[in-house]
């Protein structure tokens, strides 16, 4: 009987254990914009390098995600690709108090796999080349707002030596988006400048910043602890401000 009510007192103490450890080490929970995907993995790798618990990102479309957490999608940070969605979220009261901030300014790329562009091809001539191009949702991801915009742009300057406007295959976000161009499923489309390492310069052509709205990449807040306080904070430090540049953002 004393070696059963040892056994058992040895349970509790370890199941004691066990509790006090797996709350020493709380998770952080974070909603990432699939253009961010890559950088955010870097960021959260260095972040656990300090010594700090490593954050689990979801990553997804941005208009997905503000959805999501509206009807309670139980994160602690997100980390959205434009300023709208955010906006909405600490609108509607979901927000820790100032926190909503830019930590990344994306840029547009159009991407022409398998061929190499003509010398010094602009956007409007790379459009009326092709009769299908591949973009992200414009409804559901910034990035694919951008693209439409750019189009827009092109088309009401005149720039386009056709005034026919290419069929639209649309991407949920900018990664399947990417996958797409990636799989051949399409021959030409619009990616986040971040996503264009090892692709060669010369299918690439870098979207003016003047042909579309400023891709204003915001984070916020939604549930506050020191664990998620301090990767924050990680992200517009200097070390995360490189991490971010160098992976072809800009920052403020």
């Amino acid at each position: 009987m004393k070696n059963v009510k040892s056994s058992f007192s040895l349970l509790v103490f370890l199941l004691t254990v066990s509790c006090v450890v797996n709350l020493s080490q709380a998770q952080i929970r974070v909603a990432v914009a699939s253009n961010f995907a890559k950088t955010a993995q870097e960021l959260s790798h260095a972040f656990s390098e300090q010594g700090n618990v490593e954050p689990i990102l979801l990553i997804g479309s941005t208009g997905k995600h503000a959805a999501q957490i509206a009807r309670g999608l139980p994160v602690d940070l997100f980390m959205a690709a434009d300023q709208q969605r955010p906006q909405y979220i600490e609108s509607i009261g979901l927000a820790v108090d100032n926190s909503r901030i830019t930590y990344a300014i994306g840029r547009l790329a159009f991407w022409v796999p398998g061929g190499s562009k003509k010398p010094n091809s602009t956007l409007s001539v790379l459009l009326s080349q092709h009769k299908k191009i591949a973009l992200a949702n414009p409804k559901l991801a910034p990035y694919g707002l951008a693209s439409e915009q750019s189009i827009e742009y092109v088309m009401a300057q005149g720039e386009a030596t056709t005034k026919r406007e290419p069929e639209r295959l649309m991407g949920e976000n900018i990664g399947q988006t990417f996958q797409f161009l990636n799989t051949g499923n399409v021959e030409a489309g619009f990616i986040a400048f971040s996503q264009v390492e090892g692709i060669p310069d010369d299918q690439l052509v870098l979207v003016p910043s003047n042909h579309h709205e400023p891709i204003e990449q915001q984070m916020l807040i939604l549930r506050e602890s020191q664990d998620v306080r301090g990767f924050y904070e990680f992200v517009l430090s200097e070390l995360g401000k490189t991490i971010i540049r160098n992976n072809g953002y800009e920052t403020r």
